[in-house]
Order: structure tokens, then C-alpha cells, then sequence
């Protein structure tokens, strides 16, 4: 599988926060965007996936010990490729650290005010307090 850049969002304040804590603490800001995106891979309802065993397996695998650890492909990746593959810009994920939060994890993306290949991003900062 080749490399391909991925961005997490989690589609509530709540899960940002968890999936933030996840690992030793960085400075960091966390900020709402507008999602604008045609093509996403709903795989967050775990009971409608569970007759699709292999989607339910690379959802629930620790896919950074896989890699990191055993040198091998998690399943989540090669499905990953699949989606990117067929088209998708991202898919929705249950979060690993929320058990109630969802994730957006994108593959293609550009910001609204450009054009680009995959989903449209406004980042949202109506007093202007974040560097551009």
C-alpha cells in the first residue's frame, strides 16, 4: 500500500478533546472547520457493518501496534486504500477514545477558497484569531 496523507476530525467538541489527550500532550489549538463532501464511506454504525466481518475487524484492530510494532499492514489501511481507490474522499469512524464520538478521517481535501481534488474545508475563525 503507498503512503497517503490522512486528516483526522471528530465530529463533535467532545471527541476532539479525547482524541487529543490520546498521547502525551502537545501544544496545540483546536479548531471547527465546515466539511463540504460528496463521497464519504459511512462505516460509523458497528451493527450495520457487522455482517461485513472484515469491516468490523479493521475498525476494531489496533492499527498502530500492526504497523509500528509488527511491520505489518493493519487491515484499516488496506480497506482505507479500497475506499481511495473506488473514489471516496473519507469515511466516518466510530473513535476509538469516545465510545459515543465519530471521527471524519479525509483523504483528499483542499480549502474552500482554492480549488482541489477531494472535500472542501472553511476553517472557521469569524474574529480572525488564528495564523494563517
Amino acid at each position: 500500500m503507498k503512503s497517503w496523507p490522512a486528516l483526522y476530525l471528530a465530529t463533535d467538541h467532545a471527541t476532539a478533546v479525547a482524541e487529543y489527550y490520546q498521547d502525551v500532550v502537545q501544544p496545540g489549538v483546536l479548531t471547527p472547520y465546515r466539511v463540504d463532501a460528496s463521497r464519504i464511506a459511512d462505516l460509523s454504525d458497528g451493527a450495520a457493518h457487522a455482517v461485513d466481518k472484515r469491516v468490523a475487524d479493521a475498525l476494531a484492530q489496533d492499527w498502530t501496534s500492526i504497523a509500528r510494532i509488527d511491520g505489518e499492514v493493519p487491515l484499516a489501511w488496506a480497506l482505507a486504500q479500497e475506499l481511495i481507490d473506488a473514489g471516496a474522499q473519507g469515511a466516518l469512524v466510530p473513535s476509538a477514545r469516545n465510545r459515543d464520538g465519530q471521527n471524519l478521517v479525509l483523504w483528499r481535501w483542499h480549502e474552500a477558497a482554492a480549488a482541489g481534488e477531494g472535500a472542501a474545508l472553511t476553517l472557521l475563525d469569524p474574529e480572525a484569531t488564528l495564523p494563517r
